[in-house]
């Protein structure tokens, strides 16, 4: 690899990063579907640096100096901060959509349930507090997983495959390594973790759910050279996709939450015109 800044990982170093991240990460998923609700969540938080545990197994595969490593993951980029400004409006035009498309479904139903949250002030709440959780607790802990999706795989896939395939392959990978959790406890942005198990169309909704993130996560990883607004994007998605789910409730799963239709629907859309506004943005950032 010489002196480039350029790193490619190699076929080994991808494979024992994906050895690492999903070993490591069923193992502590499978543990806490078990746990009571308080450290079950906990457990969960510590498996998303999983992935950053498998990118550091995939730098010392090969060869790559601790600080260079990091520097090309995207870990270490003068003048990222400038994108991180994009992830909260995004990410609300997202929950704008969705809430739009779920009353055009129900408008009875979704119009009680946003009554209720507004009379309860969970709702201003969440829009609220969610900006200051993800852009702090929300963004340490998805910095763990966008170091390896966004960070590692970025660098893995991106130069041998392009953009639409690696987005592709990166989200499959990514939506598979949450398995444990949506087939056995249920668990996915369709409804609340539960113990009696999931379904395969459960999982495969998850995955394309994961799919449409990758669009706007890589987007803003090639532009910005960096995985902070990534994780911080991650990190105010986990906070607010929730709102989904409370709106559409009564509506079948396959229908609500940000892994229902609508919500794929509005993702879908968010996604392709943030790939079409902020690509321009590119020129002379890429790293």
């Amino acid at each position: 690899m010489g002196g480039s800044e350029v790193y490619v990982p190699s076929g080994k170093a991808i494979a024992v990063y994906l050895v690492v991240a999903y070993v490591i990460a069923y193992v502590l998923e499978l543990k806490a579907i078990s746990m009571p609700y308080q450290l079950q969540m906990i457990i969960l938080a510590a498996a998303m640096y999983a992935p950053f545990i498998g990118s550091l197994a995939a730098l010392l595969v090969d060869h790559v100096p601790l600080g260079r490593g990091l520097r090309m993951l995207g870990l270490r980029k003068p003048g990222a901060w400038r994108w991180m400004i994009y992830p909260l409006p995004i990410v609300y035009a997202y929950i704008g959509l969705g809430a739009a498309i779920l009353y055009a479904i129900n408008p009875g139903l979704v119009s009680a349930n946003l009554s209720v949250l507004i009379r309860r002030g969970y709702l201003q709440s969440v829009l609220l507090v969610a900006p200051l959780a993800g852009y702090t607790i929300n963004m340490v802990f998805a910095l763990g997983e966008e170091t390896g999706w966004r960070g590692l795989l970025y660098k893995a896939f991106y130069p041998r495959l392009g953009f639409t395939a690696s987005t592709i392959l990166i989200g499959v990978i990514w939506g598979l390594w949450h398995a444990p959790l949506i087939l056995l406890a249920g668990f996915s942005f369709n409804m609340p973790g539960t113990r009696s198990g999931g379904s395969p169309l459960l999982l495969a909704l998850f995955c394309i759910l994961t799919i449409l993130l990758t669009i706007i996560l890589l987007v803003l990883r090639r532009g910005s050279g960096s995985v902070l607004p990534c994780a911080a994007l991650h990190g105010l998605f986990n906070a607010l996709a929730g709102l989904l789910l409370l709106l559409g409730a009564g509506l079948p799963a396959f229908l609500r939450g940000a892994a229902g239709l609508a919500g794929l629907a509005s993702l879908t859309v968010i996604s392709l015109l943030t790939a079409a506004i902020l690509s321009r943005r590119y020129e002379g950032a890429e790293a």
